[in-house]
C-alpha cells in the first residue's frame, strides 16, 4: 500500500491521473496539509477546528498520523466499491467490517491530532487509487480479486506499522494507537486469508 518515500511534500499531485477520486483524495491531503492546523513556536501541530480540538502533536507524530490516515482512506473506499458488487459469503460482512473499524480508527486520528501531508501519505493514496481502479476491471470474479488485494494490503500495512511507523512515533498516545491498529490489521489479514482459502478452495483454478 505504501513505499518507502519520505515524509515532506504537501503537493496533491494525482488529480489529472484519477480524475473519479480526485475531489475526496485531494480534499483529505488538503485537510491533512493545511486546513486545520496552525503551527505552534515548539513546531507542533494544534487542531483549530471543532470544540474537541486534537492534542497537540510533533510534525513527526503528525505526518505518521497522515500515513494511517491515507490507509484507512483507501480502505474505506475500496471496501465501499466492494459492497456495491454481487459478493461471495462472508465477503460483504467483511467489507463492511473494514467500513467499521477504518471510520472507528479515522476518528480516533482526529482525537489525538491533526494530521500532516507527507511524501508517504500521498504515495498510499495513489497506490490506493489504483488498486481501487484495478479491482473495477473485475466482475465475476470480483470477490476473490478483492480478496487477494486484501491480504496483500495488510501484509504490506502491517509491516509498514511494525518497522517504519511505530520505530519513528514519540508521543505515547501516537504509539498506543499504532499498537492498537496493528492488532486490528492482523484480524484483518486473519480474516482475509481466511476468505480467500474458502474461495480458492470454492473455485480452484
Amino acid at each position: 500500500m505504501f513505499n518507502a518515500a519520505g515524509l515532506g511534500s504537501n503537493v496533491c499531485p494525482h488529480a489529472r491521473k484519477y480524475p473519479m477520486r480526485t475531489l475526496l483524495s485531494c480534499t483529505v491531503v488538503l485537510m491533512l496539509a493545511t486546513g486545520c492546523t496552525s503551527p505552534s513556536k515548539d513546531g507542533r501541530s494544534h487542531s483549530t477546528v471543532g470544540p474537541h480540538a486534537a492534542q497537540a502533536v510533533s510534525r513527526s507524530d503528525a505526518q505518521i498520523l497522515s500515513v494511517v490516515s491515507a490507509i484507512n482512506h483507501n480502505e474505506i473506499a475500496i471496501a465501499q466499491q466492494a459492497r456495491s458488487r454481487k459478493l461471495a459469503a462472508g465477503v460483504g460482512n467483511y467489507a463492511s467490517m473494514m467500513i467499521q473499524d477504518h471510520s472507528a480508527n479515522q476518528k480516533e486520528i482526529e482525537r489525538l491530532g491533526t494530521p500532516v501531508a507527507s511524501e508517504r501519505s500521498q504515495a498510499g493514496l495513489a497506490e490506493g487509487q489504483a488498486l481501487e481502479s484495478a479491482l473495477a476491471a473485475h466482475d465475476a470474479d470480483y470477490s476473490r480479486a478483492y480478496m487477494e488485494a486484501m491480504v496483500k494490503e495488510h501484509v504490506k500495512a502491517l509491516d509498514l506499522l511494525q518497522n517504519t511507523l511505530l520505530p519513528q512515533a514519540e508521543a505515547e498516545g501516537v504509539k498506543a494507537h499504532l499498537m492498537n491498529t496493528r492488532t486490528s490489521v492482523q484480524n484483518h489479514l486473519k480474516a482475509a486469508r481466511s476468505l480467500e482459502d474458502t474461495l480458492e478452495r470454492a473455485n480452484p483454478s
